[in-house]
């Protein structure tokens, strides 16, 4: 079965690169999953 994932690509400016970096460290996640989680929590407090 195929996943229905769509990819994107975000320049970030280094300052917030780093400061992502850094809490996906704290919380034991790679950089991309860190910011994956932040996007789900975001949308999903969100919700209408």
């Amino acid at each position: 079965m195929k996943r229905l994932d769509k990819k994107v690509t975000v320049g970030l400016p280094l300052w917030l690169y780093n400061a992502l970096n850094q809490l996906a460290e704290e919380n034991q996640r790679s950089l991309t999953g860190y910011i994956r989680r932040v996007l789900w929590q975001h949308a999903e407090e969100n919700e209408e």
